[in-house]
């Protein structure tokens, strides 16, 4: 019995023929026009998981790049405006030193209070600098505005509102960058090394520790002066001196002295207020107009209070070695050594090591406006006492600049790190799934060949009539 293969199944043949090779040659064009071997994860389930791999640690890279792009960015500018800062403290200290000359008038040392007063305002303006909307130097509360200027007692104060945190970048597994530094730490500092005062009244470091920051106001004022009237000489008004201060009256050479201060004539006709100076800067005020015209030596004696705060007053008399004074607002405590005090006064004391740059140029510029009438002598103390903590204050932000430098190069170095790793691990995913162009090509011809010689062969057997039944 002779088998013949009907139309249906040769039909079906050439179909699945035509088929097979079109998918050939449909994955060859697919592999020369994408360059990629592996399309879709049937063509290579071991070499898709391991593309997998790499693209999710490319991924990884990018993520970390972008964190270093966004860090590098942020310090950049945290570092401009320091610079700016750093210029402004170096014209400060040339001012402040210049403002020390004694030979200045009033007129000159308010020009020079004004000018220092508009360099803390602007470097105040550079503590609040902020990078889109988070301020750069508020650590971690980087949408809480970091300084603002206040009125105290004492004259105007910073404020810090930021907290003492660091923001980070993550620029690698584990690895992380500081991005930021806390206006406190570039501004101000909080490594006490001491208590010193400006020497105006002459007050001392008791023998206890003392607990505060920045400055403070020491608040000294005579109450009482004892010890006249003598030979009709009275003491009247407004007095610094504290404790003994000789008064010698000279009636041969018509003069009057106080302590070892300028000899003074005695006016005619007496006068009922006349003021006299010791060498110290304190003073005594004088009725002379009930002077007998006798001569004498003898003593002055002021009694004196102490406050902190200017509001609580401690009577004192000179034999305290540590008096301690508390002032209730800013929490400061202080032992005073009260034996070498003698004259009142308000004078600066400064918890050096804990001084905010601002405040510094602040007080500078009050003190320059001279509200407490200093005598040349006291001014220069309170100012050198306040340059000090101003080259301190440049220090410390010259430090921070340093610190920022450092980072940026860190980052840099993160940034060519991760450059080089994020080609090398792309490399490496081309070599799983990147097709070899020459063999691919090679393929798509000789599918492209074998579908024609298929659909040559298939329109042959399908070439078929009527005639080649009729036998």
């Amino acid at each position: 019995m002779t088998l013949r293969p009907t139309q249906a199944s040769t039909f079906s043949l050439v179909q699945s023929g035509l088929r097979l090779n079109m998918a050939r040659l449909v994955r060859a064009q697919e592999q020369v026009a994408t360059g990629k071997r592996i399309l879709r994860p049937s063509d290579d389930a071991a070499g898709t998981s391991i593309s997998q791999s790499f693209l999710r640690q490319i991924a990884q890279v990018d993520s970390w790049l972008e964190s270093v792009s966004g860090a590098s960015t942020r310090l950049s500018a945290a570092s401009s405006r320091l610079q700016d800062a750093s210029g402004i403290l170096t014209e400060a200290r040339s001012i402040a030193t210049a403002s020390m000359n004694g030979t200045l008038s009033s007129a000159d040392r308010l020009g020079y209070a004004s000018q220092l007063e508009q360099m803390a305002v602007n470097l105040m303006e550079i503590g609040n600098s902020s990078f889109g909307e988070r301020y750069l130097f508020s650590g971690t509360s980087t949408t809480t505005k970091p300084f603002d200027i206040v009125d105290t007692p004492d004259g105007k104060r910073v404020v810090y509102h930021g907290d003492e945190g660091r923001s980070t970048a993550l620029v690698g597994r584990d690895v992380e960058i500081d991005t930021s530094l806390p206006g406190s730490e570039i501004f101000a500092s909080s490594d006490p090394t001491g208590t010193e005062y400006a020497g105006l009244t002459g007050a001392k470091s008791g023998t206890s520790a003392d607990m505060g920051s920045g400055y403070e106001t020491l608040h000294v004022r005579t109450v009482a002066v004892t010890g006249l009237p003598q030979e009709g000489v009275m003491a009247t008004g407004d007095a610094t001196i504290i404790g003994d201060h000789a008064l010698t009256v000279d009636a041969a050479a018509g003069t009057i002295q106080l302590g070892s201060g300028p000899t003074l004539s005695i006016p005619t006709p007496l006068p009922t207020e006349f003021e006299v100076r010791d060498a110290d800067g304190s003073t005594l005020t004088l009725d002379l107009s009930g002077w007998t015209g006798v001569g004498f030596a003898g003593t002055a004696t002021g009694a004196g209070e102490i406050s902190l705060d200017g509001t609580s007053w401690t009577a004192f008399n000179g034999t305290e070695t540590n008096l301690q004074l508390v002032d209730d607002a800013s929490g400061a405590v202080v032992h005073v050594d009260l034996t070498c005090v003698t004259r009142a006064g308000e004078e600066t004391l400064v918890f050096e090591g804990t001084t905010n740059v601002i405040d510094t140029l602040l007080g500078m510029a009050h003190d320059l406006r001279n509200d407490q009438d200093l005598d040349p002598a006291a001014l220069l103390d309170t100012m050198s006492l306040r340059l000090d903590e101003l080259t301190a204050g440049q220090d410390r932000l010259l430090v921070a600049l340093g610190d920022l430098g450092s980072r940026q190069s860190r980052l840099d170095r993160a940034d060519q790190r991760l450059g080089d790793l994020r080609i090398q691990l792309q490399g490496l995913e081309s070599e799983v799934t990147d097709a070899d162009l020459s063999e691919v090509v090679l393929d798509m011809s000789r599918a492209e060949q074998t579908l024609q010689v298929a659909q040559a062969t298939g329109s042959r057997l399908l070439q078929q009539s009527l005639l080649n039944y009729l036998r």
